[in-house]
């Protein structure tokens, strides 16, 4: 994880739950959005195709599985 996890761990996130994070649960999902974001890196896909899917990702990551479906719909209705 980035050198300063310790700052958003016990800083951003019990702001927000009220409570101490688990800091194992922390680090794997971080690794997990390290990881797809690397992914895309590792790949032969074109910039907006690679902004598009971290993007994507980011919405996962932010809202989950029914936050990322609505955003799709949305942005294929459009």
């Amino acid at each position: 994880m980035l050198k300063n996890d310790g700052a958003v761990i016990s800083y951003i996130l019990p702001s927000k739950l009220k409570t101490m994070p688990d800091k194992g649960l922390i680090k794997i999902l971080a690794k997990q959005r390290l990881d797809s974001c690397l992914q895309i890196v590792k790949e032969d896909y074109d910039m907006v195709y690679s902004l598009y899917l971290v993007k994507q990702i980011g919405i996962y990551a932010g809202g989950g599985t029914e936050r990322l479906i609505e955003s799709l719909r949305k942005l294929h209705r459009d």
